[in-house]
């Protein structure tokens, strides 16, 4: 799985999760697994299903390699302080995916909702933010 298709994923699954989150009347802490196991119509516990099974902590590895890849193509043989101020943002916006990208495989190594609860507490909002840039040079 390309870098691409791991961000997309990541915005589907935080959308989903943030949506859930909203509409839980019950107050106090969402919890999203619980919501997964019992309450959740089958076609979001479908959906997260397959969402989860692609981003795998291995494929977010591989995604930051690629990210790491495209950096040291904007870098080429200069140094960042040579690099034009359109080439720094890029290579900003491409450190911001990375360390996101990095956040997740942690995230989804751990037991129990920490990803879930770091997209809805605001992994997802950042991730939307870095996507409008990272994406385009990702292709």
């Amino acid at each position: 799985m390309d870098a691409v298709a791991v961000i997309e994923d990541l915005i589907k699954l935080g959308t989903i999760a943030t949506d859930a989150a909203a509409k839980d009347t019950t107050g106090g802490k969402f919890d999203f697994t619980a919501f997964l196991n019992s309450d959740a119509p089958q076609a979001i516990q479908e959906a997260v299903g397959n969402i989860l099974k692609a981003l795998k902590p291995d494929e977010l590895a591989q995604a930051v390699t690629s990210v790491e890849q495209k950096q040291q193509a904007l870098l080429g043989s200069k140094s960042l302080a040579d690099l034009s101020t359109d080439k720094l943002i890029q290579y900003s916006a491409l450190t911001n995916a990375k360390l996101l990208l990095n956040t997740a495989r942690l995230k989804r190594t751990a037991e129990g909702n920490d990803l879930y609860d770091w997209l809805v507490e605001g992994g997802l909002a950042d991730i939307i933010k870095i996507a409008q840039v990272a994406i385009p040079l990702l292709v």
